[in-house]
């Protein structure tokens, strides 16, 4: 496995605008990518995108960025870590 932090992403965005961003980590492996993005926001009590639909939108977009660069025998997984208490939570992209 292999880890990269601000790792950085480009690419046309859905209405051919360019989208570029830097994934905080990434790892890299046999299985695919996981994408974990860093918030200092408090965790959400309930589904977490509902409580913050632009992070949701941010990772999607980070996902469709690096669809076109993984294995096609791997997947690419999506999380939200909380630093304040350290919880993580996937998103379904």
């Amino acid at each position: 496995v292999e880890l990269m932090i601000e790792y950085p992403v480009s690419g046309p965005g859905p209405d051919g605008t360019l989208l570029s961003g830097y994934v905080d980590l990434l790892a890299a492996g046999p299985f695919g990518f996981v994408v974990v993005d860093f918030k200092t926001d408090p965790p959400p009590d309930g589904d977490p995108e509902q409580a913050y639909p632009a992070y949701a939108a941010q990772l999607r977009g980070y996902v469709d960025l690096l669809a076109p660069i993984k294995d096609p025998r791997g997947s690419v997984r999506a999380f939200l870590l909380f630093t304040a208490s350290g919880r993580m939570f996937e998103f379904r992209v």
